[in-house]
């Protein structure tokens, strides 16, 4: 049996950081969204354990959440409201159990100067373990 898909994960993050009130983008900026918004991305990394009569049955997803903002306290407060929409039970996932999410890292807040005016980035990396439903 193959370790459980990533893309229901992917889906679960995206539908609770927008709990948070606001656009939530997949993989990319919203369409038309101007700041303050966020960007879900599934990571490559993840893996599988579990009983061994389905040991791929227990998954652990890699997320990463980059909250965008004007101001280095608006994108920190857009991390700070989507970190608490990203627990369960606000984090549901088709047809698996979600047992924790935690921060595995919380960045602090970057300025990028490419960007015109210049935005803030506040990066955090989750872990979402789940089990068959």
């Amino acid at each position: 049996m193959a370790p459980p898909e990533r893309r229901p994960v992917v889906d679960a993050a995206i539908a609770a950081a927008a709990t948070a009130g606001f656009p939530v983008g997949d993989g990319q900026a919203p369409a038309g969204a101007v700041p303050p918004y966020a960007v879900v991305f599934a990571l490559d990394d993840s893996d599988s354990d579990g009983p061994i009569d389905d040991w791929e049955a227990d998954a652990v997803h890699q997320i990463q959440v980059t909250s965008v903002g004007e101001t280095r306290e608006q994108a920190q407060g857009v991390a700070d409201e989507i970190r608490k929409k990203m627990t369960p039970p606000n984090m549901t996932v088709t047809g698996r159990r979600v047992l924790w999410v935690q921060v595995a890292v919380g960045g602090g807040v970057e300025r990028d100067d490419d960007t015109k005016p210049p935005l803030f980035y506040a990066v955090d990396l989750y872990e979402v373990a789940t089990t068959p439903a």
